[in-house]
C-alpha cells in the first residue's frame, strides 16, 4: 500500500514538474532563467522535505496509517493541480514571414 502511494507522489510530481519548467522557461527572458531555475529548486526541495515530514507525522499519528496520509497527499495534489491550470501560458510571438 505504501508504495503505491510512493509510486502515485512520483507520477504527480512527474505530471506537474515538467509543466512547471516550460512554463518559468517560457516566461523569463533568456538573462534571468538561472535566477529563476534556483528559485524554483529550492522551492521543490523546500516542499518536498515539508511534504514528506507531514506525511509521516500524519502516518506516525494515525491507527490507520494509509487512510490520513492518503487523503492529505490527495487533498494537497488537488489543490496543486488546479493551481497548475492558473500558469500563465507561452506570450504572444510574432508570426515570421517565409
Amino acid at each position: 500500500m505504501v508504495l503505491a502511494l510512493v509510486a502515485l507522489l512520483g507520477l504527480g510530481f512527474g505530471a506537474l514538474a515538467a509543466p512547471t519548467f516550460a512554463s518559468l522557461y517560457r516566461v523569463l527572458p533568456k538573462a534571468s532563467i538561472a535566477q529563476g531555475t534556483a528559485a524554483l529548486f529550492i522551492m521543490v526541495q523546500l516542499f518536498a522535505s515539508a511534504g514528506v515530514t507531514l506525511v509521516g507525522f500524519l502516518t506516525e499519528a494515525s491507527a490507520n496509517p494509509a487512510s490520513s496520509a492518503y487523503f492529505v497527499v490527495a487533498g494537497v495534489a488537488a489543490v496543486v493541480t488546479g493551481v497548475a491550470s492558473l500558469m500563465p501560458a507561452a506570450p504572444e510571438r510574432p508570426a515570421v514571414a517565409a
